[in-house]
């Protein structure tokens, strides 16, 4: 998968881009606020690493390091970030333990399917969205104390409500909507790296005006209407990719 950014942006973590989508969305929820959509999330090394990514690299390499990594990686251009880390003698176990936890996470998701399998696909969207309550259920205490506001505000806003709010998170929504998609062609196998795709496509799709996709995820996101949504371009071929990345197009928000 490869994703064409819009306006010099660089790659940085889910997690921090979701958090800024939930506060932004919690803000339109309860004070009625417009969410603004920035242009680039971060450059450089460190806004490719989560938060806990970043303390446990400040933890394991000095500041002076740090400094100098971001410097060289923040460059035009540059393919730093990209091509290494800091992790880069530890990379072949690394990838190992990503290829075990895949897996793992493809059998998950083929057990979870089928438990749900006689669900509505309204049933199917609702479970999804009270699962990314559970996940997120930390940053929405936080954001909503911030607003003299408690977590049960947020469940009086009940099933629809609730499914309404995580719809409206692009990130969000671009890694349920596919991921419905997914579950329900039976015939076709959960694979280890749907994880890692699907990761990808909820960032990419959101925020970038052409992705290269394999076909099957093509067909996910031109079908969720996805596409049209967030106005991304979607194609298979790289050899398609060069006129996107010539022509000027209209900013995505």
């Amino acid at each position: 998968m490869m994703p064409c950014a819009k306006n010099g942006g660089r790659s940085v973590s889910w997690s921090d881009i979701c958090d800024f989508e939930v506060r932004q969305a919690l803000r339109h929820a309860f004070e009625r606020l417009v969410p603004t959509r920035p242009k680039v999330f971060g450059r450089g090394f460190m806004s490719t690493a989560s938060a806990k990514g970043r303390e446990i690299l400040s933890k394991d390499h000095t500041r002076e390091f740090l400094a100098f990594t971001t410097a060289v990686s923040s460059q035009p251009g540059a393919l730093f970030d990209l091509l290494t880390t800091t992790l880069e003698a530890n990379r072949k176990q690394q990838k190992a333990s990503t290829t075990i936890l895949s897996i793992q996470n493809a059998r998950a998701s083929q057990d979870l399917r089928t438990r749900r399998r006689q669900c509505s696909r309204e049933e199917y969207r609702r479970a999804q969205h009270a699962t990314c309550t559970l996940e997120h259920e930390k940053t929405l205490v936080h954001e909503l104390s911030a607003m003299n506001r408690s977590i049960k505000d947020f469940l009086a806003l009940e099933a629809t409500g609730m499914s309404q709010f995580w719809s409206e998170i692009p990130s969000i929504n671009t890694d349920c909507e596919p991921t419905a998609y997914r579950d329900r062609q039976w015939s076709r196998q959960i694979q280890p790296n749907d994880v890692r795709d699907l990761a990808q496509l909820a960032i990419a799709v959101p925020y970038c005006d052409t992705v290269v996709v394999e076909k099957f995820w093509k067909r996910a996101i031109i079908e969720t209407g996805l596409g049209q949504r967030y106005r991304t371009q979607v194609i298979c071929d790289l050899a398609e990719l060069l006129p996107h990345l010539e022509s000027e197009r209209k900013p995505k928000w």
